[in-house]
């Protein structure tokens, strides 16, 4: 027999609400420990979940909702120094941070689709960047660790098989622009 998804989603709906009339079959969860939480606030088109996190962070119990202000790339480090209590990054850095021994705890995900790759004409795919020149701001944050597990996936070394240049993000465009570097 099988079972259409409207039909199933009408029961699923109706057990739900028969569970949550039904006394006593829930029992409200205790309050926090502490009344304050400290949350990096980063600047990111993939931290929009920060814009509503106040609210849904009083609703379970927190009274001051702390906002620190920092940039992206400092949230990890701030987290496992205890600076912060909570903040948003991409995976790749949270892997390499939790590795090297940070006391990191990881809650959920967030989609790291706000990434771009520049490249010049002479390179048309990811496998075109073996032994190629490719310019980041910082070696260790989220846009290069995606990018070397993508080159990883396409089979390229990415410690041998490219050329990593550190430079802040308006020489790198410049050195792009010149030719100088390749992505």
């Amino acid at each position: 027999m099988s079972i259409v998804r409207r039909t199933f989603l009408t029961g699923l709906t109706a057990a739900g609400g028969f569970a949550a009339l039904t006394p006593g079959s829930t029992a409200a969860e205790p309050l926090p420990e502490t009344g304050t939480i400290r949350v990096s606030s980063a600047v990111a088109i993939c931290t929009a979940p920060q814009l509503v996190s106040e609210d849904l962070l009083r609703a379970e119990g927190f009274t001051v909702v702390q906002h620190t202000g920092q940039a992206t790339i400092g949230t990890l480090e701030e987290v496992a120094a205890g600076q912060v209590d909570i903040g948003i990054s991409f995976i790749g850095p949270l892997v390499v941070q939790i590795d090297g021994g940070q006391a990191i705890t990881v809650l959920a995900g967030v989609h790291p689709g706000c990434f771009e790759l520049f490249g010049t004409d002479r390179v048309r795919s990811f496998k075109d960047l073996k032994g190629k020149k490719i310019a980041v701001i910082s070696p260790g944050s989220s846009p290069p660790i995606f990018l070397a597990s993508m080159l990883a996936h396409v089979g390229l070394d990415p410690g041998k098989d490219v050329q990593w240049i550190t430079k802040p993000r308006p020489a790198s465009v410049e050195l792009l622009r010149e030719g100088k570097v390749d992505a």
